[in-house]
């Protein structure tokens, strides 16, 4: 599974936006989760802004560690932030469906298809 790595969408803020400090603790957290230290990424995009973008990071981490339902909540919190991040709405297709969820799993995979095609 694969983190988004660019700040530049992660709200209408550009990412000039950001502050140093922000930034670092970015580049910080995408490098614990390429050396599959997802904890310790939860825990650094937990310190940041709740950004659609570091809510999906989070939310890929949860996956990671098998925390399915914080990972749930996480995804519709990110598609509330953003809900053209089509992305998101994938991986809630797949977590509904892995609970059982099929009609809702589906409507998460036609939500991901109308926004790629509009896109």
């Amino acid at each position: 599974m694969t983190h988004s790595r660019t700040p530049s969408t992660l709200s209408s803020r550009s990412s000039s936006n950001w502050t140093q400090t922000e930034l670092a603790l970015w580049r910080q957290s995408l490098d614990q989760f390429d050396f599959a230290e997802y904890q310790e990424a939860y825990e650094s995009f937990g310190q940041m802004e709740p950004r659609a973008k570091v809510l999906f990071n989070m939310a890929i981490c949860a996956i990671n560690l098998n925390d399915t339902m914080n990972a749930y909540e996480l995804l519709v919190k990110t598609l509330e932030n953003d809900p053209y991040l089509s992305i998101a709405a994938f991986h809630l297709g797949n977590l509904q469906f892995s609970i059982g969820n099929v009609a809702e799993g589906a409507n998460s995979f036609q939500v991901c298809l109308k926004v790629r095609e509009s896109g």
